[in-house]
C-alpha cells in the first residue's frame, strides 16, 4: 500500500519508528527525509506524492495544526483528492489537540489515539510502544490526546 505520512517536522523523531515499521510490513511510504532530494521544488513533489497515495495519515500534534505548519497544505492536497475522508485519511493524535484546532475535514473521521498498556513502558515514538493492538480508535472530540 502507497501511504503518505503527513507530520509536523518538529514530530520527525516520533515518526521516523512508525515509518521503519510500515516499511517493515512491506508498505510503500512516502517521506520527505529520503525522496526530497535538496534544490528539488518539494512542493510539487509532495503534491504527486499524496495524489498517489492509497492512505494519508496524518499525525497529530499542536504542531501539525499551528496556522503555518505545512502538513495543513498536505491537508488540503487529501481534502482535494478525497472529498470524503472516510477509509482514505486516517488521524493519529500523538498529543493533546483541542477539539476546534482539528480541521473538520479531520474531525469527521475516527482517530486513532496511541494507549498504554499496563507494564508497558512510555516509548517516545507515540507514547506506548507502537506494536499491533497498542492503537485504540476515538473520535475526535473535546481535548484529544494523551
Amino acid at each position: 500500500m502507497r501511504i503518505f505520512l503527513s507530520y509536523a517536522s518538529e514530530d520527525r523523531t516520533r515518526i521516523e519508528p512508525i515509518r521503519l515499521a510500515l516499511v517493515g510490513q512491506g508498505h510503500d511510504i512516502f517521506y520527505d527525509r529520503e525522496d526530497l532530494k535538496p534544490g528539488e521544488a518539494f512542493d510539487a513533489k509532495i503534491r504527486s506524492a499524496i495524489e498517489r497515495c492509497d492512505l494519508f495519515v496524518c499525525f497529530l500534534t499542536p504542531h501539525t495544526v499551528d496556522a503555518g505548519s505545512y502538513t495543513l497544505n498536505e491537508l488540503l492536497v487529501a481534502q482535494r483528492k478525497w472529498p470524503s475522508a472516510d477509509g482514505r485519511v486516517l488521524p493519529v493524535i500523538l498529543a493533546e489537540v483541542p477539539r476546534k484546532d482539528i480541521p473538520a475535514y479531520l474531525r469527521s473521521v475516527t482517530c486513532l489515539t496511541p494507549k498504554k498498556p499496563s507494564g508497558v513502558s512510555r516509548n517516545p515514538v507515540m507514547g506506548a510502544a507502537p506494536a499491533a493492538g497498542m492503537l485504540s480508535t476515538a473520535p475526535a472530540d473535546s481535548t484529544v490526546g494523551s
